[in-house]
């Protein structure tokens, strides 16, 4: 099973904050596939240049990140501080 959950705006879009799949894909670029053919919302998500993507809350940089059962996937567009 794949955690995915949604910050922020991202969440807004999704209209949920989390989700999980019963099996897991093999990298990022195959779960955004899957995760687009079953919310039409998430192509925007998906589409975002800024779009941060964190596998058990460590950034990684792209779509060929390997993934296994049990790990947590997280999008997130950036942040400021202030």
């Amino acid at each position: 099973m794949i955690r995915i959950m949604y910050f922020a705006k991202y969440r807004e879009w999704m209209q949920m904050p989390e989700e999980n799949l019963d099996f897991s894909p093999a990298n990022v670029g195959e779960l955004k596939r899957l995760v687009r053919d079953r919310h039409p919302n998430a192509l925007k998500v998906f589409s975002d240049s800024r779009c941060i993507v964190a596998i058990n809350q460590h950034v990684v940089h792209g779509d060929d990140a390997l993934l296994k059962p049990g790990d947590e996937v997280a999008f997130y567009p950036p942040v400021t501080g202030g």
